[in-house]
């Protein structure tokens, strides 16, 4: 395949690295360059790491790919086991409500009198908009 790819690295704010992939097209790709990235938390393993950054170059070369004679023989599949489980994790009660609570007083005092005030308020301000409607 007439592709070029090259990675640099560099260290995130976190600890973490981010992976900078440019896939560059050659002879009948070129032109057709693009560039992706990848983000691996300090918490990966070398091997989580080298992971990540094979599903990213896979993605990458999908386009070159889609123009070849081998396009057929390509199979794309989705695994949407971590999709349920972050919706599983979002899940509100209170269906994306916000709430204000205020709290006030006062207190005044003078040598015949004395007086003081206390004020309370809930407010609900306005839902935010749930991740289910974007």
């Amino acid at each position: 395949m007439e592709i070029h790819i090259l990675i640099t690295k560099q260290e995130t704010g976190s600890g973490g690295r981010r992976f900078n992939l440019s896939f560059i097209g050659q002879e009948n790709f070129t032109g057709q360059d693009q560039h992706l990235f990848y983000i691996s938390p300090q918490s990966d393993t070398d091997d989580q790491q080298r992971e990540g950054l094979v599903r990213i170059v896979k993605m990458g070369l999908m386009p070159y790919i889609s123009q070849t004679s081998v396009r057929d023989q390509i199979e794309i599949r989705y695994d949407d086991k971590n999709l349920k489980q972050v919706q599983q994790l979002i899940y509100d009660a209170w269906d994306y409500w916000v709430f204000a609570i205020d709290l006030g007083g006062g207190l005044r005092a003078e040598e015949s009198r004395n007086a003081y005030s206390i004020t309370s308020a809930i407010r609900r301000i306005a839902p935010c908009i749930s991740p289910h409607e974007s």
